[in-house]
């Protein structure tokens, strides 16, 4: 057997079956990046070893779209590039990305806890890294959809570090709970 099939075999690759969820592809692709750093995948072997975990509906993607536009051209043809351009059209497409855009601007806080709604936040902000492209506007982006009296008590610290804000945002809400 293939020394690359094996090792991959051995980093257990989650199989893909279809979704119609874009952030469970997006997380899916992103395991599947995981696994080929830490086997030191090549490029030139990325889509020949991911193709083995795609089942269902994923399979069915796959063996459609690869006649269709590449017109059946040897797996190792197709670069990674190109296997995750084909993957996002069609299971994060564009119309999925502006929804989230949409949901980010418009997340807030509400009955969430600040480490829950931290979540919700950065799951959404892989999907357009366009409005947290810098340290300020990840911030700020973060601050704005906080509850009001977490916000107000967020601004008075100047805490410009996303980490230090999710943070105080946290110990704050935790000092408003103890004092209710």
């Amino acid at each position: 057997m293939d020394r690359a099939i094996e090792l991959f075999q051995k980093m257990h690759p989650q199989h893909f079956e279809g979704t119609t969820d874009p952030i469970v592809a997006e997380n899916w692709l992103e395991k599947m990046e995981k696994v080929f750093d830490g086997m030191r995948c090549p490029n030139d072997r990325k889509v020949s070893l991911v193709v083995t975990v795609l089942d269902g509906e994923g399979n069915d993607w796959w063996k459609h779209y690869r006649r269709i536009h590449f017109r059946d051209r040897p797996v190792e043809a197709i670069s990674w590039e190109e296997f995750v351009k084909a993957f996002r059209q069609k299971y994060v497409p564009h119309s999925a990305r502006i929804k989230m855009r949409v949901e980010l601007e418009r997340l807030v806080q509400r009955n969430m806890t600040v480490p829950e709604y931290e979540a919700k936040f950065t799951s959404l902000s892989k999907f357009v890294p366009q409005l947290v492209s810098t340290e300020e506007d990840n911030c700020y982006m973060f601050q704005k959809g906080l509850r009001d009296s977490i916000r107000a008590a967020v601004i008075l610290t100047l805490a410009r570090d996303y980490s230090q804000l999710v943070e105080v945002a946290t110990l704050i809400e935790q000092d408003q709970q103890v004092n209710l």
